[in-house]
Parts: C-alpha cells; sequence; structure tokens
C-alpha cells in the first residue's frame, strides 16, 4: 500500500519477543521459588496424612476400648473377663467390680452409677469363685492372669489406700 500524504508513518511492531532478557540470578531465583513452593505443599500432604491417621487410630482405640469394657461387663467372673480386666489396666471402677464380684457370692452386692455400693455387710471371700478356674484345661492362662491381676490390685491399693 501507497502512503496517500507521503509523511504518514507506519507503528513500528517487533516481532522479536520480549525486549527484556532475563539474567541468570532471576532464573535460578525463580526455580528455588518454585521447589520451595512444591516441597511446602508436599509438607503439608504428609502432615495431613498423619494427622488423619492419629485421628483414625484414636477412634479406632475408643470403639475398642468400649468393646472391651462391654465384654468384660457380660464376662465378670470367668477367664474372658479377667483379661479384659488386664487389658483395661488401671480404671478403679472395672478394678472394684472385679474384685467385689470375685470376692463374694455374687448375692448382696450391686452396681450403680459405676460405683462399687454393698448391700449387704457381712459378705464372706469365697476362695472357690477365685482359685476354681485355676484347677480347669485353662490353668496356666488363670494362674499368670490372677498373678497380673493381684498387682493391679496392689497398685491400685497404693495409689488409693481409703
Amino acid at each position: 500500500m501507497f502512503p496517500v500524504f507521503g509523511d504518514e508513518r507506519r507503528r513500528p511492531i517487533n516481532l522479536g519477543g520480549a525486549s527484556s532478557v532475563p539474567s541468570q540470578a532471576s532464573i535460578l531465583q525463580e526455580v528455588r521459588a518454585r521447589r520451595s513452593e512444591r516441597q511446602d505443599v508436599k509438607h503439608r500432604h504428609e502432615k495431613a496424612t498423619r494427622l488423619q491417621a492419629w485421628w483414625r487410630g484414636l477412634r479406632a482405640a475408643r470403639a475398642a476400648r468400649y468393646e472391651i469394657r462391654n465384654m468384660f461387663d457380660r464376662n465378670v467372673t470367668n477367664l474372658t473377663g479377667l483379661r479384659c480386666l488386664l487389658f483395661i489396666g488401671r480404671d478403679e471402677d472395672v478394678l472394684g467390680k472385679w474384685s467385689i464380684t470375685m470376692s463374694s457370692h455374687g448375692e448382696g452386692t450391686r452396681y450403680h452409677n459405676r460405683a462399687c455400693i454393698r448391700t449387704h455387710e457381712n459378705l464372706s471371700f469365697d476362695a472357690a469363685n477365685l482359685f476354681e478356674p485355676a484347677t480347669g484345661p485353662h490353668r496356666n492362662s488363670w494362674i499368670t492372669l490372677i498373678r497380673k491381676a493381684c498387682l493391679l490390685l496392689l497398685r491400685s491399693t497404693a495409689r488409693f489406700p481409703e
């Protein structure tokens, strides 16, 4: 196209790309920033995964303790109840319930609001309740578990001497 008036100039257009060339230092700084951002994202994902695993483990442990407590309540006087007692460990209500149940004939004792209440003052110790399973087929297990239960009871008595 020919200019009509002659002094008209076209606007210069640069088709060569960016006019400023990035320096090596700015390129390295940008690469480091991107790497740091990727590492931060990776660490956040790892921490979130660890927190989620901790929370799932806490919920599973709570559910297992609840199930073991229910199993203990159903089987206070047998081998399963004793195993549950030892697994529960330092729970004064469970220790009290087990010790009163095993030391009495089962009469005159009731449980209310997770506390042991004696309704009859003349409860006698019945050794048959405690040692009868020691003569059965699970003799070795019972003796080992009774020894550990006695240790729990002694520690509980030492903590709360009243």
